[in-house]
């Protein structure tokens, strides 16, 4: 079993993400260099296409110190959908 290992920032709206890099410094974020950024719709899409490469686990983190949106982000409505298409997607695999 696969796990990928990737750093977040997680906003509702565009503007939040927006709003988000620039007070938490997401430079490398912002330029789609590194991590996972945007919204949780916008980061499920960016999640999806692991499943295909065998990925199971999925170790999210978010930047120190401790991002509470972002992770509730995910625990809310990125796992959610993830879940739901990942089983769509697995199955037609």
């Amino acid at each position: 079993r696969k796990s990928l290992v990737i750093q977040a920032l997680v906003g509702e709206t565009e503007a939040e993400v927006q709003d988000r890099l620039k007070e938490r410094g997401g430079q490398r974020m912002a330029q789609g260099r590194a991590g996972l950024v945007g919204t949780p719709e916008q980061c499920a899409e960016q999640l999806l296409p692991y499943l295909k490469l065998g990925v199971g686990d999925f170790l999210i983190g978010a930047r120190a110190p401790a991002d509470m949106r972002t992770l509730e982000l995910v625990a809310k409505q990125v796992a959610p959908i993830v879940k739901e298409q990942g089983a769509r997607i697995l199955a037609g695999a």
